[in-house]
């Protein structure tokens, strides 16, 4: 009996392995991902608004750069709903479980991300909003510095990720070579007992 309950209480163990592996682990690394895909779609975005444009001319004045303002508009609001998306993902991060070194490497990440997003990508959208071309365009090459800036953060956030399901993994192998060993044991004692029995 002791090795049977010992038995159920590894393969409960092996399953919360894999569980953590799964949910918080991977889980994670899907939403940082879905986070940085956002990220790089309005850096597109705001790539493709900028380039369309035209030369203008008004009396008296010299040629400008003067934007499509329907396409600037629409891709300030795409931008916008990005954003939205982008911290709706990165709360849903947040408030999972992770290891104190792995929430401290968020919140580098958080901290880059942000300043990528308030100090570039939502100015970025007012002036396109604007049709202030030269603005926008000033704002978009600080936002690839910006961006930048966030990629070893983000790096260093998912290998820690990796590293931490690797051994929550390995871990939970551990656990079932162990108790397929004892559930080898209990067989074989059993087996033993019921032949002494028979014997009898």
């Amino acid at each position: 009996l002791l090795l049977a309950e010992a038995g159920i209480s590894g393969l409960a163990a092996s399953k919360e392995s894999l569980r953590s592996v799964y949910e918080d682990r991977m889980l994670p690394l899907q939403q940082l991902s879905y986070i940085v895909q956002l990220m790089l779609s309005n850096r597109a975005l705001l790539q493709t608004a900028l380039s369309e444009v035209s030369i203008a001319h008004a009396a008296n004045q010299p040629a400008f750069i003067q934007m499509d303002m329907d396409v600037a508009r629409a891709t300030a609001t795409a931008i916008e709903d990005n954003i939205v998306l982008i911290d709706a993902q990165w709360h849903i991060y947040t408030s999972l479980s992770h290891a104190p070194a792995a929430i401290e490497l968020a919140k580098q990440f958080g901290k880059s991300r942000d300043a990528y997003i308030y100090n570039a990508l939502r100015p970025a959208a007012t002036a396109l909003r604007a049709g202030d071309y030269e603005h926008a365009r000033a704002l978009s090459a600080l936002a690839q510095v910006l961006y930048n800036k966030t990629l070893p953060d983000l790096q260093v956030l998912n290998q820690a990720l990796i590293a931490a399901a690797n051994t929550t993994y390995a871990d939970g192998v551990r656990r079932f070579e162990r108790t397929r060993a004892l559930t080898l044991i209990a067989l074989g004692l059993t087996t033993l007992m019921m032949t002494w029995l028979g014997l009898m």
